[in-house]
């Protein structure tokens, strides 16, 4: 079951996503836009180069590229991902679901993607979102459909919100 916070950033207007401090920029059609509450934070679907939407296979998932702060990877197509500035780091930070289905995060200066552990929801419309900002805390649906986060500064594991 996705959550209803993830189920309105799906069906939020789409657009190429760029962030209000021109920090993250995905290749074309890479990453759409997603409508959020949060002043800085901005929410993004990882799809299809094109916008072709990914095969809907129970046991196969697409790999779409992601970029940010000049390091390119890839994450689950039709996942979400998000980027914000980390009060507690000082630094803005993104987030996707990497195509080993834990958390991937990468910010300036990181020289790459680097992974959190956890294991997300094998779903697509799952994502990885913002919690809380105070102290920085980061969410996803874990395998058993439960909510789990994990805080800054990364140095413990996931945990029940």
């Amino acid at each position: 079951m996705i959550s209803s916070r993830m189920t309105a950033m799906a069906t939020a207007t789409a657009a190429v996503l760029i962030l209000a401090l021109g920090t993250l920029a995905a290749p074309a059609s890479a990453a759409t836009r997603h409508s959020t509450s949060g002043a800085h934070a901005t929410f993004f679907k990882v799809t299809a180069p094109g916008g072709v939407a990914a095969p809907a296979a129970a046991s196969a998932f697409t790999a779409c590229p992601v970029s940010a702060f000049g390091y390119g990877g890839e994450a689950i197509c039709d996942t979400f991902g998000f980027s914000d500035y980390n009060p507690n780091s000082g630094t803005d930070e993104a987030f996707v679901i990497g195509l080993d289905w834990s958390i991937w995060h990468a910010w300036p200066g990181s020289n790459g993607w680097h992974s959190l552990g956890g294991q997300a929801l094998h779903e697509t419309g799952n994502g990885v979102g913002e919690f809380s900002s105070n102290p920085f805390t980061i969410d996803t649906l874990g395998t058993d459909g439960l909510r789990y986060c994990r805080v800054w500064p990364w140095t413990r594991g996931w945990g029940r919100c």
